[in-house]
């Protein structure tokens, strides 16, 4: 088992902290990850590959928001390491959170969200940390994930 902790923006009451240079939101209601970047830097970044074109998810206040589904190569959440990481890009970007991260990312990791000591506390097992592979599937027109080949609803 691998405790990897990392500082939270304290900035924010909602737990953010900073990959890749940008304000990342964890948001442990969310299903889907999200990456608010234009498909250039994807591409540049993360070797991005199309998955599904135009596309639209809800939530986000209830609104359906329109965009498309890319698969990303290594990407990382400081140590935790995703050899393939699908995410909706939304057309219409967050400017505030330009990465959302969902909670079935966390699956099979202990998470403890410590706002007093300003960090986010994940105890990963070993066999996790590298080379997951997170996706997105459509099962019945309904959106569903899955972690390491183990559907989500």
């Amino acid at each position: 088992m691998k405790t990897v902790e990392i500082n939270l923006e304290p900035q924010f009451w909602r737990p953010t902290i900073r990959l890749y240079g940008k304000l990342t939101l964890i948001d442990t209601g969310a299903v889907v990850p999200v990456i608010s970047m234009e498909k250039e830097l994807l591409n540049l970044r993360f070797k991005a590959k199309l998955v599904k074109a135009r596309t639209f998810f809800t939530g986000f206040g209830g609104v359906k928001n329109w965009g498309d589904v890319y698969s990303l190569s290594n990407f990382y959440i400081h140590e935790l390491h995703f050899k393939t990481f699908e995410c909706f890009a939304p057309y219409e970007f967050d400017k505030d959170f330009p990465i959302i991260l969902s909670a079935p990312l966390f699956r099979d990791v202990k998470y403890e969200i410590d706002p007093k000591e300003n960090k986010i506390t994940l105890k990963v097992p070993d066999d996790k940390l590298m080379n997951n592979e997170f996706l997105i599937t459509n099962l019945s027109d309904k959106i569903c994930v899955q972690m390491n080949g183990v559907m989500l609803i």
